[in-house]
């Protein structure tokens, strides 16, 4: 139904490859995408379906491929024969079967052979490709290549036309890109049968193709083994051979791993391919019994978390709160662990938490970090019970700020603040640190936030906690964009990244940055690159556990609005706020911004009296900010709605009202020091001006926006130069300001082109004050690696002092 146009360019037609491989198991589109490869290819194909058979010779195959041919024999000379003949030909091998006899014959037959080789596969053939490789020469698409995305599904459905309304999403999610289900599915949907509102693996259809197509051709070993993963919550190189006690179990299946993916976050763990999880716990019931001995050989190598999930998984539901109590609040952010633990307390009461306090405290976090107040709530009424003052007071105050009561939130974090510092429990101080930033950026106390998040950050790098430290780089980069340092956020994000794969990964940290990294390149205007990292951040954090998932495709649709997909924008809507249900994520956390996204969409397709209407509303509620303050993800709500409230006004013709909110804005944005809102106000301020007939005043005041855009790195330079030309400003003060911020523009770009990423880094601590010692210990490399890039930078600037250097990297505009 849909042209795979991506994997056909991977695949590229255009270039001489000895071998194009695609296997995978079945099911996965490989017959179908080789055909649009063929229909590509501008020389002649030779297609050569093989027969199923259980065992196919070396010998059978070279009979097959000299009948397709035209051979007059099926010997080697005929074979060598028709290569000659057909040197400019595409051969096609449909459903290859690998096997050690047959991949060694063909491997040779290919070397010595002048044809192109597409081969399509369940297994991968056990050949040597390095030197193809490094020939390029060889070019392979696994399961995960061909794999259908979100968005051709979305596709397939908008041809498809079900009679009811299904979502990409959901569909992505429950068949992980796996075609022949999806394909089931859909047909049972089509057939309005009585199963058609069912999930997609009760369907019987993709039951009774699971059962022929999948479990009745795997070997009998692999069979055993996956009888004791469909109750494991993951596999792990070690645990499989302890339950199998078959050292070779592990390897076999991992070579093929026809069911198998790797897990995001981790290089050592497998985890089942999701949407068979629920069929196998039917289909193998009495498998649990094996995990039970499992959990004693996990607390005896302190594996916590792993004894936490297996133990939910075998319902020993004590023994994982008791694993849980080991677990330091840190490890929250390592890898995929918040994640593997809201999994566990799905099975989870706050009864089975009596007598573990410290487990409560975990779970407790867990859930605020996922989004889940309802939950966390009844979890922190239990906490009433012990004696846990500080750690109950730094919930407390998160729990608030998610509720958007921010001031609650810094009352109660300064105080757990203190008895943390009396205890010197320096992680819990960390994360209060970056609570009351949060906090007093909500409350638009810029300067009180920048101070506690440096406070934060120092301690956490003190006392090596690099995890945290990116949490509270995290908080800084949104410092930064506020403050309207665009840059100088992305930078921090470039250093966030070595950092988290420097000491472990962090799913959730790295779907963060990139989520945040998104948002900054929309700012600067490079959408493509901005759409890129909103989606990769999307994945990380639907993996994690995090909410702020939500946020990517909020943008995300900002962005198909852009470029006039404005049914796309509002259906990515409506679908991830059903996910949000879904997944009881609280409405406190989304339910402003989703108005407020869904009010910009209105507008960017001329939707002028329904966004008005929308906007109205919102700002009725909100109509005493001290009471409710902002999503702690988005300090700056509302001044945005009043923003966004504004230029609908304008739209309608209703200058002076839209000129009066717009002032107000600009009052409050100063006010709080958010200098990014600042110019954006000004120049809709502008503009208005200019529409009601203000014409030097709107020169002025696009002047300023000109000035702070440029300033900033900000994209709008587009819009402003459009709403320049709109005014008809000609005047000195705008060119003024447009040349000189341009220029300072300009005049960085050959020094930054000279100075590398990692001495821009370096260069900043420099004049920061800190030693070459401090240095070292902040980027985690060597005292000596540390001179030798500040000597690079004093001979790039051709000084031979530190403080000259910074001086002149000043001068140049390089630093603030």
């Amino acid at each position: 139904m849909i042209q795979r146009q991506a994997l056909l360019k991977r695949l590229d037609p255009t270039r001489h490859v000895a071998i194009r491989l695609l296997y995978g198991p079945a099911g996965f589109g490989k017959t179908v995408l080789a055909k649009q490869f063929a229909e590509q290819y501008e020389r002649p194909v030779i297609w050569l379906t093989l027969p199923t058979v259980p065992h196919l010779t070396a010998t059978a195959l070279q009979t097959y491929l000299c009948q397709a041919l035209g051979a007059s024999s099926d010997d080697e000379q005929s074979l060598e024969q028709c290569y000659a003949k057909h040197q400019d030909c595409l051969m096609v091998l449909d459903h290859y079967q690998s096997s050690p006899a047959c991949d060694i014959w063909l491997f040779q037959t290919i070397q010595r052979s002048p044809l192109q080789w597409l081969l399509t596969s369940r297994d991968r053939p056990e050949w040597s490709f390095s030197r193809l490789l490094l020939e390029g020469k060889f070019n392979s698409l696994n399961s995960q290549d061909l794999a259908l995305t979100e968005t051709e599904i979305s596709e397939i459905l908008v041809k498809f036309a079900p009679t009811q309304h299904l979502c990409a999403q959901h569909l992505y999610e429950q068949s992980q890109g796996w075609a022949a289900v999806l394909r089931l599915f859909l047909y049972a949907q089509n057939q309005r049968e009585a199963h058609n509102h069912i999930q997609l693996y009760q369907c019987p259809y993709v039951l009774d193709y699971l059962d022929h197509e999948v479990l009745h051709v795997m070997p009998q070993k692999e069979l055993h083994l996956l009888q004791v993963i469909a109750h494991a919550p993951f596999v792990d190189h070690m645990i499989c051979h302890f339950l199998s006690g078959q050292s070779d179990l592990l390897r076999d299946l991992s070579i093929q791993k026809n069911l198998l993916r790797i897990q995001p976050g981790s290089t050592d763990r497998y985890t089942l391919y999701e949407p068979l999880r629920a069929l196998f716990k039917i289909r193998y019931p009495q498998q649990q019994q094996k995990l039970w001995p499992v959990l004693n050989w996990l607390e005896r190598n302190q594996r916590y978390l792993s004894t936490f999930a297996y133990a939910v998984a075998v319902a020993a539901y004590t023994r994982a709160v008791q694993a849980l109590a080991q677990v330091a609040v840190q490890k929250l952010w390592v890898k995929n662990n918040l994640a593997v633990i809201l999994s566990g307390l799905e099975y989870l009461s706050p009864d089975d938490f009596t007598a573990h306090p410290q487990a409560l405290l975990l779970a407790t976090r867990a859930l605020i970090m996922g989004g889940k107040l309802d939950a966390a709530d009844r979890y922190l009424a239990v906490l009433e019970q012990y004696d846990v003052t500080g750690a109950a007071l730094a919930l407390h105050a998160e729990f608030a700020l998610h509720r958007g009561q921010a001031q609650n939130a810094c009352n109660l974090a300064v105080q757990a603040l203190v008895y943390f510092d009396q205890n010197q429990d320096w992680v819990q101080m960390v994360l209060c640190f970056s609570c009351l930033t949060r906090a007093e950026l909500a409350l638009g106390h810029y300067a009180q936030a920048l101070n506690q998040q440096r406070q934060g950050l120092e301690l956490a790098r003190r006392k090596n906690e690099i995890l945290l430290s990116c949490q509270l780089m995290l908080d800084q980069a949104q410092v930064e964009e506020l403050a309207g340092n665009l840059h100088q956020a992305i930078q921090l994000l470039d250093r966030i990244k070595i950092l988290i794969s420097q000491h472990g990964g962090s799913v959730m940290l790295c779907g963060a940055e990139q989520i945040r990294r998104g948002w900054l390149l929309m700012l600067i205007g490079d959408d493509a690159a901005a759409r890129e990292a909103l989606q990769q951040g999307y994945q990380l954090s639907v993996l994690s556990g995090s909410p702020i998932f939500f946020y990517s495709a909020v943008l995300l649709a900002q962005l198909d609005a852009r470029i006039g997909q404005i049914h796309q924008a509002q259906q990515r809507l409506m679908d991830i706020e059903q996910v949000m249900y879904r997944q009881n994520i609280a409405e406190s956390i989304y339910r402003r911004i989703l108005h407020l996204g869904r009010a910009s969409i209105e507008l960017l397709s001329h939707q002028y009296q329904p966004a008005v209407q929308r906007l109205e509303r919102m700002h009725g509620q909100c109509h005493d900010f001290n009471l409710l303050t902002p999503p702690s993800s988005c300090p700056e709500f509302f001044e945005l709605l009043q923003l966004v409230h504004a230029q609908a006004l304008c739209s309608q013709g209703e200058l002076d009202q839209a000129i009066g909110l717009l002032t107000h804005v600009l009052e409050k944005a100063q006010g709080s020091g958010f200098q990014i809102i600042v110019s954006q106000a000004l120049m809709a301020l502008a503009k208005a001006r200019h529409e009601r007939g203000d014409g030097h005043q709107a020169e002025r005041l696009l002047a300023s926006a000109t000035a702070m855009a440029v300033r900033q790195g900000q994209g709008q330079l587009t819009t402003l130069q459009s709403a320049q030309s709109a005014i008809g400003t000609t005047t000195a003060t705008v060119t003024s300001y447009f040349t000189q911020s341009s220029r300072a523009q300009s005049s960085l770009e050959p020094m930054e082109s000279v100075l590398s990423p990692r001495e821009h880094v370096v260069l900043e601590l420099i004049a920061k004050g800190y030693s070459n010692a401090e240095i070292a210990e902040i980027l985690s490399i060597s005292l000596h690696t540390v001179k030798a890039h500040a000597k690079k930078i004093n001979a790039k600037f051709q000084v031979n002092r530190r403080t000259l250097a910074v001086a002149r990297a000043k001068t140049l505009g390089l630093l603030a």
